[in-house]
């Protein structure tokens, strides 16, 4: 019986370390045509869907700073 306890408690710490370690801010991801709607919350982190248009992508020489078009093939964002 000492032996399933022991069993039950470790699968319990182990389920709570696991549970500790999932991130609780969740990243939403819309489709450029949403973006494109302002359908995106403001201040909220978010992925957006979609291909980068080819040609748009600017980096600024002296930092990490890069620009670019998300296109779904009907709608543009900067």
């Amino acid at each position: 019986m000492t032996l399933v306890f022991g069993i039950i408690a470790g699968v319990s710490v182990a389920g709570a370390l696991a549970l500790e370690r999932v991130p609780t801010k969740r990243h939403l991801l819309f489709r450029s045509d949403r973006g494109h709607r302002g359908q995106v919350p403001a201040g909220e982190h978010f992925r957006l869907g979609g291909m980068v248009t080819k040609g748009s992508v600017q980096r600024a020489p002296e930092a990490l700073e890069v620009h670019f078009i998300v296109t779904d093939l009907k709608n543009e964002i900067p």
